[in-house]
């Protein structure tokens, strides 16, 4: 049985029209004009179609000026949005510089039990990757949060394909849809496309997408194809974001994420830190069976 349209799916369409370059709408206005004025009355000729084909053609200029509004509306929304967020001055949200991939140690803390760790007293890069990705989740947030941005997370379970929400002041305008992922590699095209899709689908104007470690060619180049609305926050980069915070908030930032046990996983079931399986050097959650995540982490 086929799925009834729902309202729902109606204001998609228009937040992907808004979302996407002006243009599509401007040609999808002309297509549309063409088809209800002359194509559907042409094939209507019947006597029991013919009101059809003339109700069409009626309605053709209603219907393109229609989509010809939300041209006009896509295209101010772009211009009026700043090419890019407005943080600290400094090129912070521009594509990875490929030249720093090579220079990067990928091996990550492995946040096995009885491991004494010092506690930091500097930013480094050596620092963030050894975060569980539940505390970098946290961080991304509250570094923006810091700077005086209303951010709202999702604790655990199921995220909709976004870790933190930026709403526009007090507004609920979705402003900024943020995606972290606290990985070793080098994150690929997919998950960028993945985060530009969810945008649209949440309406949200632009789209971050924040790692420990950096960020391939095709990932890139997607990115800068896009570059209006799809930012890439590698490691290095995140970290230069950080240090050019006032002492004082750098240093707040800086307690907020070494805090207790900040490299024990956290279940994303759950919510709570898990447990380390010798038998098999897994995390696994304290709620098993009823919970049956498990964590496998590198260089055990």
């Amino acid at each position: 049985m086929a799925r009834r349209r729902s309202r729902r799916d109606d204001v998609n369409i228009v937040a992907v029209l808004l979302n996407a370059p002006w243009q599509i709408s401007a040609v999808l206005a002309a297509v549309t004009f063409g088809l209800m004025r002359w194509v559907i009355p042409s094939q209507l000729t019947t006597p029991a179609l013919a009101g059809l084909g003339k109700m069409a053609s009626g309605l053709a200029p209603v219907v393109s000026v229609l989509i010809l509004l939300i041209a006009a509306a896509s295209y101010f929304r772009n211009k009026s949005s700043p090419s890019s967020p407005d943080y600290p001055e400094d090129p912070t949200f521009e594509r990875a510089d490929p030249s720093l991939a090579p220079e990067i140690d990928f091996t990550r803390f492995s946040g096995r039990p009885n491991c004494e760790v010092a506690l930091p007293t500097a930013w480094s890069i050596e620092l963030l990757r050894k975060l569980e990705w539940h505390r970098f989740e946290t961080l991304c947030a509250e570094y923006f949060r810091t700077l005086g941005k209303r951010v709202e997370t999702v604790t655990h379970g199921a995220d909709g394909g976004i870790d933190a929400r930026i709403y526009a002041h007090d507004s609920q305008i979705l402003e900024y849809a943020v995606q972290c992922k606290a990985w070793n590699n080098p994150v690929g095209v997919k998950p960028v496309r993945e985060l530009f899709g969810v945008m649209a689908h949440e309406s949200a104007g632009k789209g971050i997408f924040m790692t420990t470690s950096t960020f391939t060619d095709d990932a890139m180049k997607f990115a800068s194809e896009h570059s209006d609305k799809v930012f890439l926050v590698d490691g290095p980069r995140f970290i230069k974001m950080i240090e050019l915070l006032p002492a004082e908030k750098k240093a707040k930032l800086l307690t907020f994420a070494t805090e207790g046990d900040y490299t024990t996983p956290t279940c994303a079931s759950c919510g709570i830190k898990m447990v380390w399986c010798s038998k098999g050097d897994f995390w696994g959650c304290k709620n098993y069976p009823k919970c049956k995540s498990t964590l496998r982490v590198a260089n055990i």
